[in-house]
């Protein structure tokens, strides 16, 4: 595997490495393939890191350093797989790498690699001279649309809960015996309450004293009670005043005989 370390910060900030093997190791003692400056490096552990390469992947492990490692911002405490081109930074504050990687030249790819790509050949490709089609699926269906249109395919016959939930709907209750009897109750109590408001003002001069002082006080009867004996009062008042002002037939036809009889007398008179 060959590794591209483009130095961002640190000491070597702006310096490119070219590295190949199937292990980096990284840290600031000489020994490591990826040395840091051990003076102006501090933040970097003497063996901080390394890459290694597994199943085609390259994977990044932190060896228990001082100040961890940072894959792109973020600490890692695992091994974890590698993009190219991330950014992993050694120690929080120490030097930033980009690293990129690629097969080698001349690299023999591993086994497993090899079988994928001799498996099926890529979508679009022409089949090879004298293959076979695969023959279209019975009915006209689509390849692996798994809709309708097999022959021979008849439908499911309905459930039990089918059938139940596409019966027509039930018909409206009845209402209740208690509603029934109430509404008949509550109009027959309404009219007799207005039957007995009704008597009570029509013949509220026949009742006894107690009764009618009783009436006055009841909060809903009490004031057109009131206003009733007012009414009446007023009436009362007015029959009286016509009665002084409007003479009597009577009285009226008395009169007329007291004078007839005087032009009575006074003709006998002249006459004697």
């Amino acid at each position: 595997m060959q590794f591209t370390v483009t130095h961002l910060t640190g000491s070597r900030g702006g310096a490119v490495q070219v590295l190949e093997g199937q292990v980096i190791t990284i840290g600031r003692d000489p020994s490591n393939v990826l040395a840091f400056d051990p003076h102006r490096d501090d933040k970097v552990s003497g063996f901080h890191a390394n890459l290694t390469v597994q199943g085609g992947q390259v994977v990044l492990t932190d060896l228990g350093s001082s100040n961890g490692t940072l894959v792109n911002g973020q600490r890692i405490h695992s091994p974890v797989p590698l993009v190219s081109g991330a950014n992993v930074q050694f120690g929080e504050g120490g030097p930033i790498v980009s690293i990129a990687f690629s097969a080698a030249a001349g690299a023999v790819p591993p086994a497993g690699a090899a079988a994928a790509a001799g498996a099926a050949p890529a979508a679009g490709a022409a089949p090879a001279a004298g293959a076979v089609p695969p023959a279209p699926p019975p009915g006209g269906a689509p390849a692996g649309s798994g809709g309708p249109g097999v022959a021979g395919e008849q439908p499911a016959a309905p459930t039990a809960a089918d059938a139940g939930s596409s019966s027509s709907p039930s018909p409206p209750k009845a209402p209740s015996k208690l509603r029934t009897c109430l509404l008949p109750a509550a109009a027959a109590v309404l009219l007799l309450g207005g039957v007995l408001l009704v008597s009570l003002f029509l013949f509220r001069g026949h009742l006894p004293s107690p009764i009618r002082n009783g009436l006055r006080r009841v909060p809903l009867v009490g004031p057109y009670f009131k206003k009733a004996e007012q009414v009446q009062r007023k009436v009362q008042r007015t029959k009286n005043t016509l009665k002084r002002v409007t003479p009597r037939s009577g009285e009226a036809e008395t009169t007329e005989g007291d004078e007839g009889d005087g032009t009575g007398d006074g003709g006998e008179g002249e006459g004697e």
